[in-house]
């Protein structure tokens, strides 16, 4: 797989927020978004998901243009923002079993069990704490097919335990030739996987 950015600029409110970005990401490499706030981290990865197009340059998948090929470049793409996308009224194990990759029940229990929540899957998740939320939103990711993750600040609300586990996904997930961007404040190591960088200055916010 491949994901190349030529180029691309993004103005908000009349001024330059992205300018001029380019890189390339393909399987088992790992790209790390930084930046001060207001620096346009967000606003990046929004493009690249396609939720938002840039206003000069491309960014393709495979050689194609996202924008060509949309409906099928976000089916290889797993997204988790600073919200966790999940449906507050219903429980741990409903949400999940709206994974597109249709896994078995098996598959998201054991998926349960391993980010802490298999005792909670009947819960509903407006009863869980904001670490609870993040880890069942790290369960969506566990299940997922998509070989490209893209993910915001993706340790927020997780306490120590909780971060070693997304550095264990993202591992696994890099060594089955996934790809991942992230951004996020604070550094994150994985082990055998040195990452790009792609640091986002102030100014441009």
């Amino acid at each position: 797989m491949s994901l190349t950015v030529q180029s691309i600029s993004y103005d908000y409110n009349e001024h330059s927020l992205l300018t001029n970005i380019s890189f390339e990401l393909g399987a088992g490499q790992w790209l790390f978004v930084k930046g001060a706030n207001g620096s346009g981290k967000t606003t990046l990865l929004k493009l690249l998901t396609g939720f938002k197009s840039p206003h000069q340059g491309q960014i393709l998948w495979q050689g194609t243009p996202i924008q060509q090929q949309l409906s099928h470049y976000q089916q290889k793409i797993a997204w988790l923002g600073h919200t966790n996308g999940l449906k507050a009224e219903l429980t741990a194990l409903e949400n999940l079993r709206f994974n597109p990759a249709m896994q078995s029940t098996a598959s998201i229990q054991n998926t349960l069990k391993r980010v802490g929540l298999k005792a909670q899957q009947h819960h509903r998740v407006s009863t869980f704490s904001a670490g609870m939320k993040r880890r069942l939103a790290l369960a969506r990711l566990c299940l997922s097919a998509a070989p490209l993750w893209i993910l915001d600040e993706p340790q927020t609300a997780l306490d120590q335990a909780g971060t070693q586990l997304l550095v264990e996904l993202l591992t696994e997930h890099l060594q089955q030739q996934g790809s991942v961007i992230l951004s996020s404040h604070l550094p994150l190591k994985l082990v055998g996987f040195e990452p790009h960088y792609l640091e986002l200055s102030e100014c441009e916010g």
